[in-house]
């Protein structure tokens, strides 16, 4: 058996504990001290929810939330609300990325060109559809209830993306998908 390293694993660990997490407070919304509080603030918990919509390791807890509390709210008042709230966790990541790990990722972006399979693959895509295509994929990712931190990091680095075509990017996409989680927990 080989030594696992301290602290190697720290960022699955938080994940798992980010979706046993998220399992606790969907299972036990009855007696949930959590979702009282967060019920309690109304759509001020929506929003907040929101932000949390955005990152990787709190995505599951903000979807059990919402699915929570879209039983008594107005779901276009909550998508909106929570979808700018997504916007604010999304557009610190967006500039955190863009100022400070632009370089680092161009690094990598060039290395992976080098690679055989992805170059050819690149080369598939006509050159002006790249962009577009890039938003669209980037956009399905915000989307779905998964970490956005991906999609994010394809907008930062693509030339042409400002932070207010982002936010917009961002807003139209994140509302499609919390939109689409506040009516699947009407259902459930």
């Amino acid at each position: 058996m080989y030594p696992i390293k301290k602290g190697r694993y720290k960022k699955v660990i938080l994940l798992i504990f980010a979706f046993i997490l998220a399992y606790i407070i969907f299972y036990f919304q009855d007696t949930n001290i959590i979702k009282d509080t967060l019920s309690s603030l109304d759509y001020v918990g929506t929003f907040i929810a929101g932000i949390l919509f955005a990152y990787g390791f709190t995505t599951a807890p903000a979807v059990s939330v919402l699915l929570i509390m879209s039983k008594s709210q107005n779901i276009w008042v909550a998508s909106t609300l929570a979808a700018l709230g997504a916007i604010i966790g999304s557009s610190t990541l967006f500039m955190f990325i863009r100022n400070y790990l632009s370089d680092e990722i161009k690094k990598i972006d060039g290395k992976i060109e080098h690679e055989k399979w992805i170059h050819n693959f690149l080369k598939v895509i006509p050159h002006k559809m790249k962009k577009t295509s890039l938003i669209i994929l980037a956009g399905i990712i915000l989307a779905i209830p998964i970490p956005d931190e991906i999609a994010i990091s394809l907008l930062a680095i693509t030339k042409g993306i400002s932070l207010r075509v982002f936010i917009i990017i961002s807003f139209i996409f994140s509302f499609l998908g919390i939109f689409l989680v506040l009516n699947i927990g009407r259902l459930i």
